[in-house]
């Protein structure tokens, strides 16, 4: 600032006195306004938020879900979504024979309608098919395996029905997951499921191979070994790792495919080019957890086949051949599987000494 030659006053002679306010203590009611009040706003919020989903979940009426669909109004497929995402809350409700039979008793007797010509309507139903087939996919007892089964089995060929089928393997496979009384004994899905992997459409067979390494028995190993050779990757794919699943050495080879960082087939299957990073990210994760799995609970396995693969994958990791995100997964459990098949290679002498 310049002095004034009319005042006599310097710059030295000003002091932060003349041109700053004193300093004084923050009142009490400058602290609440800059601490209490936002901290109570967000506390607010947060038991707003609460209280909404809680009053959601509590006016959860399956009765009501049931009636909503049973009208057969077009947007009952929203009562059956509302009523698939209550099931993944509600351990009591997934236990609840009586309602599962009911909604298999639903779904079955939709399906034997015919897709509707109209667009509206026709995604309507559509959505009602997959979404009563998810529900009863998220249900803890098999009533529903009949209607899964029947939806699994149609014979339309349009993409409409597709997406039926894809979803009621789906379901299927996740019941077979859930109760040991299916997936042990007399299973009652195993030919639908058999029937599904020779299907033409090869998105068929692939949720068949996986639903079959759920199954498990010595059909569904039989057919699985056969889809190890199948043209389309995702197939041969799902044959391996669930072959791994059932302990079963026939998938090393596959297995080291799917290893290989450099193998794009199955990404290639992707249709938009932004899904197709993440799809091989998959495809290796994928093939290191069966490939874990097996050497785990299958210590006599021969496994060998497996080394040159993970070395070549923990290769990739390193010179940053693998996209930047998966790199920690993907090194933490390769080098598992390393260390599992180096132990398993250095037990082998000593298991075979006299």
């Amino acid at each position: 600032m310049a002095s004034n030659p009319d005042d006599g006053t310097s710059p030295a002679s000003v002091t932060s006195a003349d041109v700053l306010p004193p300093v004084e203590p923050p009142s009490a009611g400058f602290l609440i306004q800059l601490f209490v009040i936002p901290g109570l706003i967000v506390v607010v919020i947060v038991l707003v938020s609460l209280m909404f989903n809680w009053l959601a979940h509590l006016g959860a009426d399956p009765e009501a879900y049931l009636r909503d669909i049973e009208r057969g109004r077009i947007n009952g497929w929203q009562a059956a979504h509302n009523f698939a995402v209550e099931l993944t809350r509600n351990a009591q409700l997934r236990e609840n024979r009586a309602i599962a039979a009911r909604m298999n008793d639903i779904l079955a007797a939709r399906l034997e309608s015919p897709f509707p010509t109209e667009s509206r309507l026709r995604d309507a139903h559509v959505n009602l098919l997959m979404y009563l087939s998810q529900a009863l996919g998220n249900f803890s007892v098999a009533e529903g395996l009949p209607a899964l089964q029947q939806a699994a089995s149609l014979d339309q060929e349009d993409e409409d029905a597709l997406r039926v089928r894809c979803v009621a393997l789906s379901a299927i496979a996740m019941l077979l997951d859930k109760d040991p009384q299916i997936s042990t004994g007399q299973q009652q899905a195993e030919q639908t499921l058999l029937a599904a992997s020779r299907e033409e459409h090869h998105v068929i067979r692939e949720r068949a191979a996986y639903a079959l390494g759920i199954l498990g028995g010595d059909a569904a190993r039989e057919r699985l070994e056969v889809l190890l050779n199948d043209g389309y990757p995702n197939v041969r794919y799902n044959a391996a790792t669930s072959l791994a699943r059932l302990g079963e050495t026939s998938c090393v080879e596959v297995l080291a495919e799917m290893l290989d960082p450099a193998e794009t087939a199955g990404a290639a299957l992707e249709e938009r080019a932004e899904y197709r990073e993440g799809k091989q990210v998959l495809v290796l994760d994928s093939a290191l957890e069966a490939a874990i799995q097996l050497a785990e609970s299958h210590p006599d396995a021969e496994l060998a086949g497996l080394n040159a693969s993970v070395r070549d994958l923990l290769d990739a990791v390193q010179a940053g051949r693998v996209p930047a995100g998966s790199k920690q997964t993907l090194e933490f459990k390769a080098r598992r599987l390393q260390d599992l098949l180096q132990r398993r290679a250095a037990d082998q002498p000593a298991s075979a000494a006299p």
